[in-house]
């Protein structure tokens, strides 16, 4: 079993004028493919992926939690009267 490798936060200036911030701990397989992702990707870092999938994953999941609006769900119910399936 592969040992797991913890991602370090960025050191910038400003980083280190904020609190301290949680470290990550991913296996090391999977840190290896990121980092082979990483050349040609747009992410400077692994942490930068890292943080980018989780705040989209987080955005996902609050769209799927919250209800459509009244005019969304009418636009909703339209469309499913007009397929026949109300």
């Amino acid at each position: 079993m592969t040992q797991p490798l913890i991602l370090q936060p960025p050191q910038c200036k400003e980083e280190q004028k904020m609190s301290e911030q949680p470290n990550v701990i991913i296996p090391a397989a999977l840190y290896t493919e990121l980092q082979a992702y990483l050349t040609g990707s747009v992410f400077a870092s692994i942490d930068d992926l890292v943080a980018y999938v989780l705040q989209d994953f987080l955005e996902r999941q609050n769209k799927t939690s919250n209800p459509p609006s009244e005019e969304n769900q009418k636009i909703i119910e339209d469309r499913l009267k007009n397929l026949g399936y109300l």
